[in-house]
């Protein structure tokens, strides 16, 4: 963006004030600009849409506009680092009876042939990856899950690192079930997590769950996510317990769960590539990649003990199906967006500001 032949204002050193020449004489700065734009619709109707637009400006106006714009950028940054925070001191401060969870949808992984003819390519099967990060105190697991005399070992271990006995539980649940939508989430955690929950510990063991996730309007902060949040751990909702949903902010609170299920994809990718000669492939279906996770991933690859207590301790797997019994009920209330403004505390949830719209965006 500078002249390179000047070492000490090359990249206007992160837009610090140039020394060696006026401000007027520095090069424009190619960045995004936040703005509405006209397009016109197919029946002619002109309309207007908010997008980022390249621009080429001087440095004096590309300055001006961070300057003015750093205020809420500042806002956004002192909201996320407070959420990492409080993500980082929960990871190591839960209780007894309760869990901590960061869910989150991961990108579709789509199902590729090795040799495949070129009508295959419009034929791609795809396949929904979600991801429960579960964190919950050793004491509270039963001994048939953990195997026995581990929970004894897993407590003195802790005990010798000076850490809490907190322990990191991966669920990867796959699916051919293909909407990333709220009724897809309340499946997951009423119908595969809770279940589970209540085989590895004793009955009446759970009060509490603490569920992380980022705030997108249709899978996590709308009313219907709400109205479930309020009905767990009533006296009528069958002995579930109390939940608590925290809302991070856009594209934050999945720190746990998109390298886990990104290492599962690209597993996929690198079996896929084993297929010999007359295969065309290895996984053709979402249940042959559930099939392949479960059974060759769920063996981590360092012992958890010698990786001194950190990282994943036991990978667990659940299946959905797309029809049948097992699948998603939509038959639940629509997906009116929750209103920002009226999140009342005593439903458990504890909404998070939303991050401002970026009006620029520079380019390296």
């Amino acid at each position: 963006m500078s002249e390179p032949a000047c070492s000490h204002c090359k990249d206007l050193k992160l837009f610090r004030v140039c020394e060696c020449k006026d401000q007027a004489d520095l090069p424009p700065i190619k960045c995004q600009i936040w703005e509405k734009i006209d397009y016109t619709c197919k029946d002619g109707t002109v309309k207007q849409k908010s997008d980022f637009v390249p621009r080429e400006l001087p440095f004096t106006e590309f300055e001006a506009a961070l300057i003015k714009y750093w205020g809420k950028f500042m806002l956004h940054h002192d909201v996320g680092k407070w959420q990492d925070d409080e993500t980082s001191y929960l990871k190591l401060h839960i209780g007894r009876g309760t869990t901590f969870e960061i869910q989150d949808f991961g990108e579709n992984y789509h199902i590729e042939r090795k040799r495949e003819h070129q009508t295959f390519y419009f034929c791609e099967i795809g396949v929904t990856l979600y991801g429960v990060m579960l964190r919950i105190n050793v004491e509270d697991l039963s001994d048939e899950y953990l195997g026995a005399g581990a929970k004894l070992k897993l407590l003195e271990f802790f005990r010798e690192l000076n850490k809490p006995p907190i322990v990191l539980l991966a669920h990867v649940i796959v699916s051919e079930d293909l909407s990333h939508d709220n009724a897809f989430v309340q499946h997951v955690n009423s119908k595969v997590i809770w279940p589970w929950l209540q085989k590895v510990t004793a009955p009446g063991t759970i009060k509490q769950r603490i569920l992380c996730t980022d705030g997108a309007p249709s899978q996590y902060k709308l009313a219907d996510q709400i109205l479930w949040v309020s009905k767990q751990g009533a006296p009528d909702s069958d002995s579930t317990p109390k939940v608590r949903h925290i809302f991070r902010g856009t594209a934050h609170g999945k720190d746990d769960s998109d390298p886990e299920l990104g290492h599962h994809k690209n597993a996929a990718d690198r079996y896929q590539l084993r297929a010999g000669e007359g295969e065309v492939a290895k996984l053709f279906t979402p249940h042959d990649f559930f099939k392949f996770a479960s059974e060759q991933m769920r063996v981590l690859q360092r012992d958890f003990y010698s990786r001194k207590g950190v990282g994943i301790y036991r990978r667990e797997f659940h299946w959905i199906p797309n029809h049948g019994r097992e699948s998603v009920n939509r038959r639940i209330p629509g997906t009116l967006k929750y209103p920002k403004t009226a999140f009342p505390k005593p439903l458990g949830a504890s909404p998070s500001p939303l991050s401002p719209t970026p009006p620029l965006r520079a380019q390296r």
